[in-house]
């Protein structure tokens, strides 16, 4: 610091200028006071400090954290509070202009258009302005409810004075969420702050007993999950995804990969008296959603099979699940005239073979009649009856190369080896063991390896399509019985007559 000042003082320094850093009396402040940056850095800190954003407890890197967390949500309701003021003023010239004397229809309707989209996109950015506010505050609150749990393992307070500063902590967000509900609407604010207070209710079971650390991360993971969805952003949708049982069921990373069609299967398939979302459609995002949604089904009805403690609502949960498989198989019967390629009902296919399905029989899950022969019959035109001939079709024209060529094949002047080829029905068998299909060499080609690589392509390419309608079929049925329906399968795809013994290639 001597070296600085001395280096100012050659320059110079005490000329008789304005009070700035070129002056002695403008360093003395500087150097009190710090830049303009610092003073704001302090200030911040401060007012962070002031707010629970940062504790004397933290770490350095975790008061940088919280300081972060603070502007960020400064910054969130400063924008809120602008579009909402633009949506206001906007609205306003909407008015003016449709008011204004001598303006011509036509220059009212563009005015009017324009002002329309401006109105749209302030409202999508408070809008955005808000979930991203909610993403804050339950980030921040969670710190805050860490800090709380840490003394109450250290000892120093007791549970229910834990149980106390969470439900104060709760007050605080009430009276910040307040000053919000002008700009975004109440009905929103509420849905954005119910992960929040849903955190808080879960970790007070934790302080007072009532649940496990396991059970309350299981919870938390699920709720962080929900809080940051990008539907969080639509006040609409927001709504359905905090009221949502099945999605606060999800593993939370089935929920990170899904877009936008989600929120079609979760807006529709809740209820059993609209129209269902398509889970046909060939479109790969949207494909891509539906494999996320049957995985959701799969996901939660092992949970309430496991009862697992991460389900917090067992009852209304399966009650929700209900409605969601049966508008899935009510979907796959409604949109299969438009939809004839086998490829389609992949996923749809996928959940009727998962042992799941057959679960949610077990466990007294709900499937209306209607929809099942309903889907029964479309799996059976679109599905089997496309792909049973196909799979006959690969095993009986599947060639072999066994050895060396034996013979050739004379063309004009030049001699062609013949491949030394077998049918592969031949020279591989097919044994089923009673939940799978497994390809293996017959006997005196264990060692061959043109057989063994046959095996080995079968394997990948026909036991998964073989297992999965198999398992499906006798899901259909309610059944476990995958012998049962492997014979009944076993003509069509292999040409041979079904025995009652187990099957090694019908003998």
């Amino acid at each position: 610091m001597r070296d600085l000042i001395l280096q100012l003082s050659k320059s110079s320094i005490y000329s008789t200028k304005p009070k700035d850093i070129t002056t002695t009396e403008g360093l003395g402040d500087t150097l009190a006071q710090g830049t303009a940056v610092d003073q704001q850095i302090v200030a911040d800190t401060k007012s962070a400090t002031a707010d629970g954003f940062i504790t004397p407890s933290m770490t350095p890197e975790e008061q940088e954290n919280g300081l972060n967390l603070y502007r960020q949500r400064q910054q969130q309701i400063g924008e809120m509070k602008f579009y909402s003021q633009q949506l206001d003023i906007q609205k306003q010239k909407m008015s003016i202009q449709a008011q204004a004397e001598n303006i011509a229809a036509s220059r009212v309707q563009r005015a009017n258009a324009a002002a329309d989209l401006q109105l749209k996109k302030n409202k999508m950015y408070a809008q955005q302005a808000t979930a991203d506010f909610g993403a804050n505050v339950y980030a921040h609150t969670q710190t805050q409810l860490d800090e709380i749990g840490k003394k109450l393992a250290a000892g120093s307070i007791t549970n229910e004075q834990a149980m106390s500063e969470a439900n104060a902590i709760k007050d605080s967000i009430m009276a910040q969420t307040m000053k919000i509900r002008g700009a975004a609407g109440g009905d929103y604010v509420d849905s954005i702050s119910k992960p929040i207070f849903d955190s808080i209710d879960n970790r007070n079971k934790f302080f007072s007993g009532q649940i496990s650390a396991d059970t309350l991360k299981a919870r938390l993971d699920s709720l962080k999950a929900i809080a940051e969805l990008p539907m969080m952003a639509d006040p609409n949708l927001a709504k359905i995804a905090v009221a949502s049982k099945l999605v606060a069921g999800v593993d939370p990373s089935l929920l990170g990969t899904s877009g936008q069609y989600l929120q079609k299967y979760l807006k529709k398939n809740v209820n059993p008296n609209v129209t269902p979302a398509n889970p046909l459609s060939t479109d790969p995002e949207e494909k891509a959603d539906t494999k996320v949604y049957t995985g959701s089904l799969v996901d939660v009805t092992n949970k309430l099979s496991n009862k697992s403690p991460a389900i917090a609502d067992p009852k209304g949960t399966m009650e929700e699940l209900q409605n969601h498989v049966n508008q899935l198989l009510k979907g796959a019967g409604s949109f299969s005239g438009a939809h004839t390629d086998p490829k389609s009902y992949n996923e749809v296919v996928n959940y009727l073979a998962n042992p799941a399905f057959l679960e949610y029989q077990k466990m007294g899950g709900r499937i209306d009649q209607s929809n099942l022969e309903s889907v029964k019959n479309v799996i059976s035109v679109n599905y089997l009856e496309k792909l049973v001939p196909a799979i006959q079709s690969q095993w009986e024209q599947a060639q072999t190369t066994v050895g060396y060529p034996q013979k050739v094949k004379q063309i004009g002047a030049i001699s062609m080896p013949v491949p030394n080829t077998k049918n592969a029905e031949n020279v591989v068998r097919y044994v089923w063991t009673g939940n799978t299909i497994e390809f293996k060499a017959a006997p005196g080609y264990t060692d061959n390896a043109g057989v063994r690589a046959k095996v080995g392509e079968l394997q990948r390419k026909l036991a998964p399509l073989i297992n999965k309608s198999v398992m499906m079929r006798a899901h259909l049925d309610g059944s476990s019985d995958y012998s049962k329906y492997f014979k009944m399968s076993e003509p069509e795809m292999f040409g041979t007559k079904a025995q009652d013994t187990s099957s090694v290639n019908g003998r």
